[in-house]
Order: C-alpha cells, then structure tokens, then sequence
C-alpha cells in the first residue's frame, strides 16, 4: 500500500510537472540560436522537470527518435514525409549569404547563383539536411555547390564569414547580431534561397510525456493536436 501510494504522488507530481524528464534533439545551430530562450522559460515555469539535451544532424536526430533515444527533435525541415513521424512547423526561416569586410566590395553587387558559387564557400558539411537544401537549390538553377569551408558544427559559420574565411550561408536571424554590428553584410543575388521551417517532430502512436506536451505548447502556443495543422509562424519568439 505505501508502495502504490509512493507511485500515485508521483503521477500526481508528473501530472502537474513536479517532477518529470524531457529529451530533446536537435541541431548545434538550432540549439545555439534558437531552443535556449524557450529551455530559459521551460526550466523558469516548471524547475522540477529534467531538460536533457542531445545535438546532432536531423538525420541523426530523426533515427535518435525513431530509436526512442529523445521525445521530440526540433529540426530544419524539409523532413521526409513518413507514417511514423508527426511534424509540426514552428516558423519560418531564410537563408542567407553573409560576408565579412574581405568581400566588402561586393557589397551592393547583385550576384547569380553561379557566381555566388564560385566564390569561397563557408557552410554545412555533406550528411546534413541544410547542406542538402542547399544543393538542390543551386542544381535548380544548374551549379554544383563546391565549398570552400564544410563545417560540423554551423555556428561557426557567422564567426567563419566575419574573420574573411569564405562567404556563409546561414539563417539571417542566426546572423542578424552580426548585420547590425556591421562585422558581416549580406550579399545580394538575383534568387534567394526558399523559405524553410524550424518544426518539432514526434513519433506518431508513441505517447508523448506531459513534459513533452508541455514543451510543444511554449514552442508553439498550442497543444500537439491543435498545433499539427498550423502553418508556421511568421517569427521565432518565446514571447
């Protein structure tokens, strides 16, 4: 009996986020500049649940969900349209060039895609989903994406561009702290890149934890069911 009545307190404690854990996967540059002010409030609202963080790729990401290994990944999308996975957008995001005062001479210049490749690229290495959306975009326009500069971990991409290292490619709201100091521009081309999404992506059939379903709603204002149809927001804010 003390022992059910020990098991009833802490579905109590976990039911009202007293106690619980989270596991969240997702990528170093997501982590980096966009997850940490919602862990802020997260952790701020409900101190008793445990955070625990993996970074990796969204491929890595998506098979450390699939293996149970996380509750949820926060991932760029495009994300592979699967049975087993729910995908639920956040907002919207544009990648961007970015250039240092090596390359301030280009500043005002209107650049195709083929001669943006042919200047010295800084941006993610093969095995990424952002390193694939950006070679389908320059094939779409008949250039094969030679970098300069592949890097493992993307936020040292802004850090890459700043010091001359190569042009980076990368979410401008990864680099707006940069553009407005003016240690970074951004370059200007005759196609931008195609908006993409920040989404939360779950395993369909699994039961999300209260934690989880509490974790879901401060990224997007809403539950799990009401959030899956939502287009994603105009802006990433925790508010």
């Amino acid at each position: 009996c003390e022992q059910i009545a020990i098991g009833e307190k802490k579905i109590q404690a976990m039911l009202h986020l007293d106690w619980g854990s989270i596991h969240i996967g997702s990528s170093d540059m997501i982590m980096h500049a966009f997850l940490l002010p919602y862990l802020e409030r997260f952790h701020k609202d409900y101190p008793k649940v445990r955070i625990s963080t993996i970074t990796a790729s969204t491929p890595e990401t998506i098979a450390s969900l699939r293996a149970r290994r996380i509750d949820l990944g926060v991932v760029f999308s495009p994300v592979e349209e699967n049975e087993d996975l729910d995908i639920i957008p956040v907002c919207r995001v544009q990648d961007t060039f970015i250039a240092g005062n090596t390359f301030r001479h280009l500043e005002g210049s209107v650049l195709s895609p083929d001669e943006v490749a042919k200047l010295p690229i800084v941006c993610p290495e093969k095995g990424t989903s952002t390193r694939a959306y950006l070679d389908a975009f320059f094939q779409s326009h008949g250039v094969v994406l030679d970098p300069e500069c592949e890097l493992a971990t993307t936020v040292l991409i802004v850090p890459f561009a700043e010091r001359g290292l190569g042009v980076g490619i990368t979410v401008r709201r990864f680099a707006e702290e940069s553009l407005r100091a003016g240690s970074v521009f951004e370059l200007q081309t005759t196609h931008k890149i195609p908006e993409r999404a920040i989404a939360v992506v779950t395993r369909k059939r699994s039961q999300i934890s209260h934690a989880g379903h509490a974790f879901i709603r401060c990224l997007t204002g809403k539950g799990t069911e009401e959030a899956g149809g939502e287009q994603p927001r105009e802006k990433c804010s925790p508010g």
